[in-house]
């Protein structure tokens, strides 16, 4: 659940990252921001981005299976 002011749901796919950089397989390409720098940091996919209205330095507040969790866009992705 991306925004539940919004009454309604968005279903997100999470993908976790290697703490040690970008993956050899696979990486990403960061048109707008930058890579991952924290624990409270995340990518969006530009398209799923563009369409949320969502940029860089925006905060989100992401709901799974519950509990709550805050992050900061630090970027947007474009993914093979």
């Amino acid at each position: 659940q991306l925004d539940p002011e919004r009454k309604s749901l968005t279903t997100l796919r999470l993908v976790t990252v290697p703490n040690h950089g970008q993956p050899t397989v696979n990486f990403n390409d960061i048109p707008n921001g930058r890579d991952i720098r924290a624990n409270d940091e995340i990518l969006l996919l530009k398209r799923f981005a563009d369409y949320h209205g969502l940029r860089p330095g925006d905060k989100v507040t992401i709901w799974i299976n519950g509990e709550k969790h805050k992050f900061t866009v630090a970027g947007l992705a474009f993914n093979p």
